[in-house]
């Protein structure tokens, strides 16, 4: 069951860092560090794989690391284009 939570937690700041929510993700990482290390051996590949992502994060919070927001078109854009899109020539 620990191992279940560690994996949560890992995936849980994995999507947190994708919304480019640092501290989050970080604060995830670090608790999936603390169950591994309780559930599981240091040398097993996910206690590394967290190890090596709580690094990154640390070095992306310190250095305030943000990258830039992906272009979406606005709310009204796309209702616009699917209001023109649906329509049936006569």
């Amino acid at each position: 069951m620990a191992t279940t939570q560690v994996i949560a937690y890992y995936n849980s700041a994995v999507e947190l860092e994708f919304l480019s929510m640092w501290r989050e993700a970080l604060n995830a990482y670090e608790k999936a560090a603390a169950l591994a290390a309780v559930a599981m051996k240091a040398q097993n590949p996910m206690s590394q794989k967290i190890a090596q992502a709580i690094a990154k994060m640390r070095m992306k919070v310190r250095n305030n690391v943000q990258l830039p927001e992906k272009i979406r078109p606005k709310a009204t854009e796309r209702t616009s284009r699917r209001a023109t899109s649906t329509a049936v020539p006569s």
